[in-house]
């Protein structure tokens, strides 16, 4: 796969307003059916809200890369952030009863719901998001 583009952003939650205008301008770069951007959209905003709070604790420090790759088949999102990582099988479940009503706790499920594959590296504080464009 080739890069595409990439985007550093700070640790705020106010930063994902330039993942929106980010993902418009993918559309510009490369071809992006209609349910695939909005999947890319939804998963990348998840991708990058844990990044911000869970990753690096909301440090200002801190920053969050995206990283995008594509090829004819697939395009893919590499997010990292600067924090200590994750184990995600220890996440609890968020369809267990005890969860259905908790604010939080369904950013990996989206996830692994939306993305065609999801790749956990460097101890998780690195996710990789395929995407099959195939699927549209």
């Amino acid at each position: 796969m080739k890069k595409i583009d990439g985007i550093l952003i700070a640790s705020d939650l106010k930063s994902l307003q330039e993942l929106h205008n980010f993902c418009e301008s993918l559309k510009s770069k490369i071809d992006l059916g209609g349910q695939l951007h909005d999947n890319i959209q939804l998963v990348l905003s998840e991708a990058a809200t844990n990044a911000i709070i869970h990753g690096n604790q909301h440090n200002p420090g801190k920053s969050v890369s995206i990283e995008v790759y594509a090829d004819d088949i697939q395009v893919a999102l590499v997010v990292s952030d600067e924090g200590q990582g994750f184990d995600p099988s220890s996440l609890p479940d968020p369809l267990s009863e005890e969860n259905l009503l908790k604010q939080g706790g369904r950013g990996i499920f989206l996830i692994e719901q939306f993305a065609d594959n999801v790749e956990y590296r460097d101890n998780g504080s690195t996710v990789v998001l395929t995407f099959n464009r195939t699927s549209e």
